[in-house]
Order: structure tokens, then C-alpha cells, then sequence
């Protein structure tokens, strides 16, 4: 008879214990992980933080969120992932829908991210700036992200245990970005593009066809880091780049062009914009970060 009362009381224990985990750890975790290689991705390629940089970053993006643009609090204050809350949460949103971007994808809370450290927590980005890439440069960006940007409470003890996360598993999983553009100075001009855009995507213009089926060409890649003068053609997309209403890292965003997808530029502007056939209309995209392909 006392087996039974036994196993209650087990049972009983299991389920309190599981009941304060759920207090202890409130944020949503749903699709930990998933994002993470995406996240890396995007601060590297598109925005230009270097490798520890983007670490850094990282670091506090899964002490928030896990990696879930989705995440919440149970009480539904705090959200993404960053977990924006008040009047920064409220700003999100409208940001969001100004440059008709949906919130809960990972593109555009990066894009508000990026915004916010270009803008109002400018103090943040400057914390970022100049800062080697190496670990421990990962470990400095990790503690200055925390501690300047996130905020949180115990923030000191907080930064500290990001920037150890940063150092020792973000850095040391994805190790020195050696295409990311090291930002030297903090960008706070209100006049910084509010979107995407590498440290060095200043002017260049050619017309991109992105309707166009180049999926049974044979091609030639021809590399666009040298400093040679782009000209009309097919090109490769090498990394996720913000498709622009302008020739200028200031053109509102109109979209992505992901990585990997090839385009048809008509004419070159301004150095490196491509004009392109974007969802109708005339749009541009940087060839930064692009080779340029030969019909056989």
C-alpha cells in the first residue's frame, strides 16, 4: 500500500519541478537553433560585423530568444528576438510596417536591430566599433551588445555570461569572417540607410532581370573583388542582399535577393548598383558581393 502513495509523491515532485523550470525560464523556445545559421549569416554578410562582432550579438540573441523571431514572455510583453518591449516593441512594429516587412521573420528584426544601433542606440554601436576580430574581440562585443544594447537586469553578471558564450561557442563555431567589413565607426547619421546594407555598399547601378530562368545556362564565374568596372551581364549572388528603390545604400528596401540566385543587369550605376526587374518594377541590388557569370 505505501508503493502507490510513493510514487505520488515522485509524481508530485516531477511536476512541481517542471512548473518552476517553466517560471525560471519564460521566454518561448520553440525552434532553438534553427535560425541561428541565418542570423550569422545576415550580420556578417549584410551588415558587415565581422566575425566576432556578429558573435557578440549572437550571444545575447539566444540568452533573449533562442534564436525564435517568435518568442514571448508568457504575459506577452516582451517580444522577437530581441525581445522588444514598451515603446521600442511599439516602434518595431510600426518600422515593420512602413517598409512592409513582416515581424516575425528574421530579416526584418535584424533590419530593426541594425536601425535602432544606426539610430537611438547609437551609444550601443559604438561599443561595437573597431573591435578585432578574434575571440577575444567576440568576448568584448559580446559583454558591450549586452550591456549597452539589451539592457537586461544584473546586467553586468548578464554581460559577462554572453560574453563568455560569445568567446567560447559562437566564435569558436563559426571562428573569423574573413568576407565581413569591419565597422570602424559608429553610424548614427539619421540619414544611414534604415535597412540591410554592408559597411562599404555605397554606388553602382546595372538592370537585373529576377524573373529571368538562367536554371539551364552554363556559366563562368568571374570574380567582382577586384576593383575591375562592372558592366551589363549575369550575375550570382553570393550573399542575401537588400533589393533598393534607389542606387544608394539610403533607396528604401523594397525586398531580398537571396543568396546563391542569379540575376540579369541591364546597366551599372554609380559604380556597383545593378538595375533590376524587382516584382515589376525598376529596383537596384549592390554587386558587392556578386560574380559575374559567362554564357558558354
Amino acid at each position: 500500500m505505501k508503493k502507490p502513495y510513493k510514487f505520488k509523491k515522485v509524481l508530485t515532485i516531477l511536476i512541481a519541478l517542471v512548473l518552476c523550470a517553466g517560471v525560471l525560464l519564460p521566454k518561448s523556445i520553440s525552434g532553438e537553433g534553427t535560425n541561428e545559421g541565418t542570423i550569422y549569416q545576415l550580420l556578417t554578410g549584410t551588415y558587415g560585423f565581422n566575425g566576432a562582432q556578429a558573435s557578440g550579438i549572437m550571444a545575447s540573441i539566444y540568452a533573449e530568444s533562442r534564436f525564435d523571431p517568435n518568442a514571448t514572455t508568457p504575459s506577452g510583453g516582451s517580444y522577437g528576438l530581441i525581445q522588444w518591449t514598451g515603446g521600442r516593441k511599439s516602434a518595431f512594429y510600426s518600422y515593420c510596417t512602413s517598409n512592409n516587412m513582416d515581424s516575425s521573420s528574421v530579416s526584418a528584426q535584424l533590419s530593426y536591430m541594425y536601425y535602432e544601433l544606426t539610430h537611438g542606440e547609437s551609444k550601443a554601436m559604438s561599443k561595437l566599433s573597431g573591435i578585432e576580430d578574434s575571440s577575444d574581440g567576440a568576448y568584448t562585443a559580446g559583454y558591450n551588445f549586452c550591456y549597452y544594447f539589451e539592457r537586461p537586469k544584473a546586467k553586468a553578471s548578464a554581460s559577462v555570461s554572453r560574453a563568455t558564450r560569445a568567446r567560447d561557442v559562437y566564435y569558436a563555431t563559426y571562428g573569423a569572417s574573413s568576407n565581413a567589413s569591419t565597422i570602424n565607426t559608429a553610424i548614427a547619421d539619421s540619414n544611414v540607410a534604415t535597412d540591410p546594407v554592408t559597411q562599404d555598399e555605397t554606388t553602382t547601378d546595372a538592370t537585373v532581370d529576377d524573373k529571368a530562368d538562367l536554371s539551364n545556362t552554363t556559366t563562368t564565374e568571374v570574380s567582382t573583388k577586384k576593383k575591375t568596372k562592372l558592366t551589363a551581364g549575369t550575375y550570382k549572388i553570393k550573399k542575401t542582399m537588400a533589393v533598393r528603390k534607389k542606387a544608394s545604400k539610403k533607396g528604401k528596401v523594397l525586398g531580398y535577393i537571396k543568396k546563391g540566385k542569379k540575376v540579369r543587369v541591364k546597366i551599372v550605376k554609380n559604380v556597383k548598383w545593378g538595375k533590376i526587374k524587382y516584382k515589376g518594377r525598376n529596383a537596384y541590388v549592390s554587386l558587392r558581393y556578386s560574380a559575374k557569370v559567362k554564357f558558354k
